[in-house]
């Protein structure tokens, strides 16, 4: 078996719902660090959204807030009580191409590999967000590492493929599956 074949699965299985939240809001919060996308999360504020792994049948819920995303502490009584105004759904690997930018919503959709629910316009403004979503590791690094080390880091990350190779390992679903 692969060493990191199934990492995120694993992940999911053996941490409460609750750390699930806070970890994936923590590195979704970093990754749009110093993002110009990440302007636009103002437009979704206190707006809950309901992100269900279906094939780990686990369900992430988190709140955006000054253009920041808030991890809901415990979606049994949080859903119920606050509801959510999207709702995304789909497997593990589809979902991570879908906000890697590597498939396109519309298609996922139309293949039934995934389903929106809730408020029609805070589910289209969300897509067209990520599909929209002008990536920069440059960006990043300024925004996350030191002045000094972060024309270095870009430099590495670039001369070394390391986006290009991360997006064939997450492609070939290696982190995802057994």
């Amino acid at each position: 078996m692969n060493l990191g074949s199934n990492l995120i699965q694993r992940f999911f299985y053996l941490t409460p719902e609750t750390i699930h939240n806070r970890v994936t809001a923590a590195l979704l919060n970093h990754i749009l660090r110093g993002q110009i996308f990440a302007q636009q999360l103002a437009d979704l504020d206190e707006k809950i959204i309901c992100i269900h792994v279906s094939d780990l049948d686990k369900t992430l819920l988190y709140q955006i807030k000054n253009k920041s995303i808030h991890p809901l502490k415990n979606t049994k009584t949080e859903i119920p009580r606050k509801g959510y105004h999207v709702k995304i759904s789909s497997n593990l690997q589809d979902l991570f191409l879908l906000v890697t930018r590597q498939e396109d919503a519309d298609r996922l959709f139309f293949q039934k590999r995934l389903t929106m629910e809730g408020e029609t316009e805070t589910g289209l403004y969300l897509r067209n967000l990520i599909e929209g979503a002008d990536y920069s590791w440059n960006t990043h690094f300024q925004s996350t590492l030191d002045p000094v080390l972060s024309k270095p880091a870009d430099y590495i990350f670039k001369r070394l493929n390391v986006d290009v190779i991360l997006r064939k390992i997450f492609s070939q679903g290696c982190l995802f599956h057994p």
